[in-house]
């Protein structure tokens, strides 16, 4: 998904002629890719985050139950 917006972006810089040198070009590649490696590392941070709210929101249905049961 990242990469699908990437190149959208770089075709209509490079359509609207707003790449007239090389140079330019390179800064604009350049920069493309820190946002893509910064968009990857949040959407892991992201997952990360999920994956060990799920694990917490299981460990934590597993107390309540033993809680219950202990109470009756």
């Amino acid at each position: 998904m990242v990469r699908e917006i990437v190149a959208f972006l770089a075709k209509k810089l490079i359509l609207n002629d707003c790449i007239e040198e090389n140079d330019k070009l390179w800064k604009i590649v350049e920069i493309v890719r820190r946002i893509e490696i910064e968009l990857s590392r949040r959407i892991s941070h992201l997952i990360i985050f999920l994956e060990l709210q799920r694990s917490f929101n299981s460990s934590t249905i597993g107390l309540n139950e033993n809680f219950e049961s202990n109470i009756m």
